[in-house]
């Protein structure tokens, strides 16, 4: 529901621009559609025509040729008051076309001309003339359209190009990234190294600050190498700016095109996770370079209007408006990169004016403003995690904050510009101006981070002190998989099974939060399952890669007849993750069908509900603690769930026979009791392997090795 409103929010406010800024440039007089006059509507000589209405005749052209060139012709004889055949000749052309519009109007005309031709020909000029009006009017109308519908469709282009490519790049190397965060970050400025490699390689400063916060948030992370990371985001997020430059400068249209074509065919015939992420990325970078050209077509017109020129010219004199304007655009676009290329383009395409010095001027307070709005996105990640998580959140925001408020000085009296077009060795003009922006922008991220790395330790005492930590909070305890005790299986088996025991605590609370969500229709419940199903897949992979470890060194043989049961025993607790998600996906058909559950599906709800925690409680027990008893306890409560399921569809199925439950709140009912249901059984493998002591039934002890995980890697 949040993504639906804030997309709607983006395209309302695309709306909103392009309406404001595109009604101001339809107003001025528009020389240029974007093609070439044809031979018989060339220039003027003799200036009896305005700009506006060549224009209007070369568009006019373009929908009927024989009546744009009659109507020029006689609408020059007849203000040039020269007289000659010629001059009759068009005269005669634009009374035929007249005739076959208003032949009444016509006739009348020619009755007048034998009567009194002077008055015969103001009367005819009048008729042009107001035609001409009525052509200028369809060719203004026309191209407002066309640039509010190319600038909604190119922006969607563009953010879902770069959804694309971040998701793409995610999914073919983000556990290896997040490898990388967790291994490479000892120090402040290693860490701002991984953020900016990671970030410039996804494309995205808020999935990489998102990925820093969660690291934080499991203890994988200190709160210092979690800003050293976030700093260096910062950096990695200018890649984008300087594609857009490049991009600008050519026909990339032409070169997105197969890359559309070949990304989806390896998506869609893929065979491998990898491949299928290599289609995602290129098709992604398609579709985001389609995006860029059609915003370039439809920011074109906006060079030839004064009056969009001023307005952006007063928002780069009054500066806090600019950054306001850029926090606003960036919080509801949800990215800065997105924002900036965006004014990289209006900047190319001379909307800022055609005086370059001056567009660079405007553009800098759109980029401060940018990087303020993003930090939006790691405040929103940080809502619900830990104290630390939060510390991290709001270094972010200081970091571009206090940024900011340092360089608007320089940017007020234009010293930033001027310092930019110094250290750039190309001329500052239409060619170039997009390359400004991108240094611009990358000089006040790369400077903002020297400062802050070198006071890495002060901002974090600062955030430590404006997010002090509660008494009552517990830090959060670190992932307990350490590699050096690999070379002591004994304890390393210890310290597997304290966090399958973790997993499974995990899976109890996704499966609480849907089945409760599911009963009071409780959307904050639903939405947390798909979090915490994702922390499943991560705790399953991780597990897993140790159990997959532990096996290639030399065992006892009574160590690795455990290693299969224990890898069995993540998977199950991973398929009740699933089916939590799949209780959350009908709970929401429920929620959007606006359907409710009668009162004794309500109970039947709640007993399924009792008897899954219950069994949940019992074989985290016997994990915990090796209590066979309570195993074997909790195999009851698996034969009390396989009797509801046969119960529940009966009387379900009578509800629905008799009136009081609607067929689509049955399926929806007896989806929820079929998912419980199979909870149960993953429950029961694992009870059942506590009470064969974690070995199975007939297996004969022997050495296990280059055992590989049966999962694909999460994505972060």
């Amino acid at each position: 529901m949040e993504k639906s409103c804030q997309s709607a929010a983006v395209f309302a406010v695309a709306i909103l621009f392009a309406a404001t800024v595109f009604c101001s440039a339809a107003e001025q007089p528009d020389t240029s559609i974007n093609t070439p006059p044809n031979i018989a509507i060339e220039a003027d000589g003799a200036k009896s025509l305005t700009e506006e209405e060549l224009g209007a005749f070369r568009w006019l052209e373009k929908k009927n040729g024989e009546k744009a060139v009659a109507l020029r012709q006689a609408l020059r004889q007849l203000r040039e008051k020269d007289a000659g055949k010629s001059r009759q000749e068009q005269i005669n052309l634009a009374l035929k076309w007249l005739e076959t519009e208003d032949y009444e109007k016509a006739g009348s005309l020619r009755v007048l001309r034998e009567r009194d031709p002077a008055l015969f020909e103001m009367k005819l000029q009048e008729v042009i003339e107001a035609e001409v009006q009525k052509t200028l009017k369809q060719h203004k109308q026309e191209i407002l359209r066309m640039m509010i519908f190319w600038t909604i469709g190119g922006l969607g282009l563009f953010l879902f190009g770069m959804m694309l490519m971040s998701e793409g790049l995610k999914r073919t190397a983000g556990h290896k990234l997040k490898k990388i965060l967790e291994s490479v970050t000892s120090t402040p400025f290693k860490a701002f190294l991984v953020g900016t490699g990671v970030t410039a390689i996804i494309q995205a400063s808020g999935a990489t600050t998102v990925m820093a916060i969660g690291l934080v948030n499991a203890g994988m992370l200190t709160l210092r190498q979690a800003i050293g990371v976030i700093i260096g985001s910062n950096v990695g997020t200018t890649v984008t700016a300087w594609l857009v430059s490049i991009a600008g400068a050519m026909d990339i249209t032409l070169y997105s095109l197969p890359a559309v074509g070949l990304g989806f065919l390896l998506q869609i015939g893929g065979r491998t996770r990898k491949i299928k992420g290599i289609g995602e990325v290129m098709l992604g970078f398609g579709i985001l370079f389609l995006g860029i050209g059609f915003l370039k077509d439809a920011f074109a017109p906006l060079q030839e209007s004064p009056r969009v020129h001023e307005l952006f010219v007063t928002l780069g004199n009054k500066p806090l408006l600019a950054i306001l304007v850029g926090i606003v655009a960036t919080i509801l676009l949800q990215s800065s990169s997105a924002f900036i290329g965006i004014v990289q383009l209006l900047a190319m395409q001379g909307a800022f004016g055609v005086n370059w010095e001056t567009a660079l001027n405007v553009s800098i307070p759109f980029i401060l403003g940018s990087n303020i709005g993003t930090t939006i996105i790691a405040q929103i990640a940080a809502i619900q995690a830990n104290r630390n998580s939060k510390r991290a959140a709001w270094a972010h925001t200081m970091f571009n904050v206090v940024g900011s408020v340092i360089a608007y000085p320089f940017a007020y009296f234009g010293w930033f510009s001027a310092f930019v077009q110094i250290v750039t060795p190309w001329e500052l003009g239409p060619a170039t101006i997009a390359s400004e922006i991108a240094v611009a922008h990358t000089m006040f991220n790369v400077v903002n981070s020297g400062i802050f790395l070198l006071l890495i330790g002060l901002l974090e005492k600062l955030v430590v002190l404006l997010v002090p930590r509660k008494p009552s909070e517990i830090a959060m305890t670190p992932v307990v998989l350490e590699k050096h005790l690999l070379n002591t299986p004994e304890i390393a088996l210890d310290q597997t099974k304290r966090e399958i025991v973790r997993m499974a605590k995990t899976a109890q609370k996704a499966f609480r939060q849907s089945i409760e969500g599911i009963m009071e229709n409780d959307r904050k419940k639903l939405e947390s399952v798909k979090e915490i199903e994702d922390f499943i897949d991560s705790l399953q992979y991780e597990i897993t890669s140790y159990l997959s470890a532990l096996s290639s060194r030399p065992l006892a043989d009574e160590i690795s007849v455990r290693l299969p049961v224990l890898l069995h025993a993540v998977n199950d607790l991973e398929r009740v993750g699933d089916h939590a998600v799949n209780i959350v996906e009908i709970a929401g058909r429920k929620v959007e069908q606006k359907l409710t559950f009668s009162d004794s599906a309500m109970a039947e709800a709640e007993q399924l509900r009792k008897e899954v925690n219950q069994m949940f409680d019992k074989v985290i027990a016997a994990l915990e603690h090796d209590e066979i008893n309570a195993a074997k306890s909790a195999l009851t409560n698996e034969a009390n769930l396989n009797r509801m399921q046969i119960e529940f569809r009966r009387s379900h199925v009578g509800r629905m026979s008799t009136g009081n439950c609607s067929a689509e709140t049955g399926l929806i009912f007896i989806d929820l009791v079929d998912n419980a249901e199979k909870i149960g059984d993953h429950l029961t493998n694992i009870a059942q392997a506590v009470i064969g002591g974690l070995q199975w039934e007939g297996i004969k002890p022997k050495k296990i090795s280059g055992l590989e995980p049966d999962i694909a890697k999460p994505t972060f």
